[in-house]
């Protein structure tokens, strides 16, 4: 259980300035607490519409789709991420570290600064198709490549 959810979060018991302390505080730090508190607030708002989502049977992707157009802030990674920590499958985790796989290995001529959601679509077919031609998921190659890239398996 986490702290937002010890504290009372998810019952509605959290003020915005509460939340950001639990943010901003230093043994979980968040970047951007005060925005990220409010999204946050904002998000569990619109907690039955997001239950909706997840129990609708869509595709991965169509739940990552539709939870992004509802969600403010949730970006193609962490909209991804979310989804495989509830064991949805198929999605793609482009970070840093695959992305550098990737230029290694030649299928990116660059690692971009930033990934438009058309590009990540992109680079997300070619990571799935890579992991296709190695005869692996892509969740499992994801999480190898994080694994041999940081030493350890933290997500």
């Amino acid at each position: 259980m986490g702290v937002l959810e010890e504290r009372g979060f998810f019952a509605g018991a959290l003020s915005h300035d509460e939340v950001a302390d639990i943010l901003r505080n230093p043994a979980h730090y968040v970047r951007f607490h005060r925005v990220k508190a409010a999204r946050l607030l904002r998000a569990l708002e619109s907690r039955d519409a997001v239950e909706r989502i997840l129990d609708g049977a869509l595709p991965p992707l169509e739940e990552r789709d539709q939870l992004r157009r509802l969600v403010l802030g949730l970006g193609m990674k962490e909209a991804s991420h979310a989804l495989r920590n509830i064991g949805r499958r198929g999605l793609a985790i482009l970070d840093r570290h695959i992305l550098r796989v990737l230029l290694e290995c030649g299928l990116l001529a660059s690692v971009p600064r930033s990934i438009s959601d058309a590009r990540y679509r992109e680079i997300e077919q070619i990571f799935i198709s890579f992991a296709c031609d190695l005869g692996e998921s892509p969740d499992l190659l994801d999480l190898y490549l994080w694994a041999r890239a940081t030493g350890s398996v933290f997500k």
